[in-house]
């Protein structure tokens, strides 16, 4: 029996609506997906939930879950979710308070943005760390599945524009029939991409209709070979 389950159960058999169970402390909304299984409490919000109950915080979490539940990385998360239900609902003093509670010391980057966006904190926005990464990957994968503007716009979102940022460009425009952009941003990306950008940057000139240009890349194609 899951953790939500357990919640629910418990709750039932203390004849307990889900309104008298949350009282002040929490939304009815956190409750409900906590029980639903599509939120997990803070250990905060389960002390309290298991005291309203009658038992143990030990009765509802397995020995994985236990474990899980200890770690810094489980309290930041469930945390930060918890203050994102409550601001949802209006209760941003009891939000801020919760992400007060919040350890982000040992906490990847990905965490500290959801906490810097949840807490809604200005003077922080510009530590948000960089979501190039991410942006990079959804454009990439925008592009093998042949949606050639929603790449562009993911990569327009990016910070850093190196090689492999100019290379996807080039793809997406090639995708779009735009072949003198297209050959513009292979060429940034020509040093470190050498085979590939020939390949594409020989058609780019054959549909530019700049025939020796596009003869060059063929060789250089064949010379590169595998490369």
């Amino acid at each position: 029996m899951s953790l939500g389950e357990k919640l629910r159960t418990a709750r039932l058999e203390a004849g307990l609506s889900q309104r008298t169970l949350c009282g002040d402390v929490i939304t009815r909304n956190m409750l409900s997906q906590i029980e639903n299984g599509t939120a997990q409490p803070s250990m905060a919000t389960l002390q309290y939930l298991a005291g309203q109950l009658g038992k143990p915080v030990s009765f509802f979490l397995g020995e994985a879950e236990s474990s899980a539940a200890a770690s810094p990385l489980y309290a930041a998360v469930s945390q930060i979710e918890e203050a994102r239900l409550l601001k949802a609902a209006g209760k941003n003093m009891q939000a801020q308070v919760v992400l007060q509670q919040v350890e982000l010391n040992a906490c990847p980057d990905w965490i500290r943005r959801q906490y810097i966006i949840v807490k809604g904190d200005l003077s922080q926005a510009g530590a948000l760390p960089s979501l190039d990464e991410e942006l990079m990957l959804r454009a990439q994968a925008a592009l093998k599945n042949g949606e050639a503007q929603r790449c562009i716009s993911l990569l327009l979102a990016a910070e850093s524009r190196g090689a492999d940022w100019a290379l996807a460009m080039g793809e997406a425009l090639l995708l779009q029939e735009k072949y003198q952009e297209a050959a513009h941003y292979f060429h940034q990306a020509e040093e470190s991409y050498p085979h590939r950008t020939s390949q594409t940057l020989e058609i780019c000139y054959r549909e530019q209709a700049d025939y020796q240009k596009a003869y060059f890349y063929a060789c250089r194609v064949r010379n590169l070979g595998g490369k």
